[in-house]
């Protein structure tokens, strides 16, 4: 069906197996793209929920209050620089308040000073522009991103 759609609406006359071949390389691409894209949106939900626990562990007992309100997917996007790379660009969510950054650079670096294996250097990069989450309390969001 979709190979004598083809053929119609190039009007040339194409042989019906080339543009089968074509169709299902077509086909095939878009099947690799979508499982690269889900491939990288796993490794970053499993990054962002490691951190997450990281973080979590070093919770003071006023912080563990308001700790509950958020989840892993909120955490910042971190990228490698590059295959073997000893560097991690992490990237903060657009929305987040200068107060919870201050917080949550805080506990990396209670998380870094009791880690006894050596870590990959993490950098600053670009913020990364996703939606303001429901149910924040307001000190936790930007007020120039809403």
């Amino acid at each position: 069906m979709v190979v004598n759609k083809v053929s119609m609406e190039i009007g040339h006359d194409f042989d019906k197996s080339d543009i089968r071949v074509g169709v299902a390389t077509y086909r095939k691409s878009l099947r690799r793209e979508s499982t690269e894209l889900e491939t990288k949106k796993r490794v970053v939900r499993s990054r962002q929920q490691r951190l997450w626990e990281r973080r979590s562990k070093h919770l003071s007992e006023a912080e563990k209050e308001f700790w509950s309100l958020l989840n892993p997917t909120l955490m910042s996007e971190e990228e490698e620089d590059g295959e073997g790379s000893s560097t991690i660009r992490r990237r903060r969510p657009s929305w987040r308040s200068q107060d919870l950054n201050d917080l949550m650079d805080d506990l990396d670096r209670r998380v870094g000073s009791s880690s006894k294996k050596a870590r990959k250097q993490r950098v600053l990069g670009s913020p990364v522009s996703l939606p303001t989450p429901d149910g924040l309390l307001p000190w936790m969001v930007d007020v120039h991103t809403e």
